[in-house]
């Protein structure tokens, strides 16, 4: 099961995931980041992975960015990802039938993460930019269509 987390997480659970980008975080840091509206941390049941869309409204228009996708090494092919993946576009497409108009999904990827790159086109985005070099990126974009009020 996949939830939104609005406050107080487990800070050493959440750490432990976070660490897996090279970052480290403080109590400070969550609380200040979940403030934010248009910050959206989305946690797989036992913290084993996490993912987070963020908003960015851009002159009457809403972008999203899919941002610190990652499950649990030894959790990985389990399909805690794709129902990650899920939650988030699930998210981006209430927000679009709030707001009346199409949001563009937008998540970057380092070539060699093959398994995300692979997950990231078998829930819909379509690969735009392709990441050349030892430490390339792909850039991905999903477009959610907003049902008409």
């Amino acid at each position: 099961m996949i939830k939104r987390i609005t406050r107080s997480p487990d800070i050493k659970k959440l750490s432990k995931l976070i660490s897996l980008f090279n970052r480290t975080i403080t109590k400070k840091d969550i609380e200040l980041t979940l403030k934010n509206p248009d910050y959206r941390l989305f946690i797989s049941e036992d913290y084993l992975g996490m993912g987070v869309v963020f908003f960015i409204n851009d002159f009457g228009r809403i972008l999203c960015e899919i941002q610190d996708m990652v499950v649990l090494p030894k959790y990985r092919r389990r399909g805690i990802g794709t129902e990650i993946m899920n939650a988030l576009i699930n998210e981006v497409k209430s927000e679009s039938k709030k707001c009346g108009f199409p949001i563009h999904i937008y998540l970057t990827s380092n070539i060699k993460r093959k398994e995300a790159n692979n997950l990231y086109k078998k829930v819909g985005f379509k690969q735009i930019a392709y990441g050349k070099g030892k430490n390339g990126t792909n850039l991905y974009k999903l477009i959610i269509k907003s049902n008409p009020k």
